[in-house]
């Protein structure tokens, strides 16, 4: 079966809970779990995916081997979890905008289900006068994506073009970084420049004129 590569953020059985910061490139201190709680299983993401939030799709890892914040594992999809997300008053559920409505009264609300919550008391439904725009906000996000994957390949193509400059530019970073390695590194050593000394040469010189009489 095909496996997919994940990055794990929050190991399971840790008391805190870590989040990947994309403009950093760190993994930051989120919040810390009420005493006594953990997390029962690895939590990570699916790199280069995007859910309806802009974040990249999260992902729960069940394995017996030890993680930490950052670790990339092959792991083998045995499933998929449907949520529904709530911020700011405003509830999306399949990346659609839905309206949570008590069971009992799912008739009084005309419009298209998307399903009931965990316990069955709340059907998500999305409303009639809202189908149009949700298809429209589907449509944008399709035309953004493609935009993006167009600017993209349009930049990479004139990265392309100037290669040999970019290869000698990253030669000589490497270079200077290695130069103030050294630089930092020399007061740790308590070294000191050499010096060439004359008065050895003269010696030398003196002592071969000797052995030659």
């Amino acid at each position: 079966m095909q496996t997919i590569e994940v990055v794990i953020e929050t190991p399971k059985g840790s008391a805190q809970k870590y989040d990947y910061d994309p403009k950093k490139r760190f993994f930051k201190l989120k919040k810390v779990m009420p005493a006594g709680m953990v997390f029962p299983f690895d939590f990570g993401f699916i790199p280069d995916t995007r859910g309806q939030d802009g974040d990249p799709l999260d992902i729960i890892v069940i394995s017996d081997l030890k993680s930490f914040p950052g670790c990339c594992m092959e792991c083998r999809l045995i499933g998929a979890i449907t949520a529904e997300q709530t911020e700011e008053g405003k509830t999306v559920r399949n990346d659609r905008f839905v309206i949570p409505v008590k069971a009992d009264f799912r008739g009084k609300v005309g419009g298209v289900a998307h399903g009931f919550s965990s316990s069955g008391a709340t059907v998500f439904v999305e409303p009639l006068e809202a189908i149009e725009a949700n298809n429209e906000l589907q449509n944008l996000r399709g035309k953004e994506e493609r935009e993006v994957a167009r600017i993209l390949f349009e930049l990479t193509e004139q990265l392309r073009e100037q290669l040999p400059a970019v290869e000698a530019a990253v030669d000589a970073v490497a270079e200077l970084d290695f130069v103030k390695a050294k630089v930092e590194r020399f007061p740790c050593f308590s070294a000191t420049v050499s010096e060439r000394r004359t008065k050895v040469s003269l010696l030398a010189a003196i002592s071969s004129q000797s052995y030659s009489c």
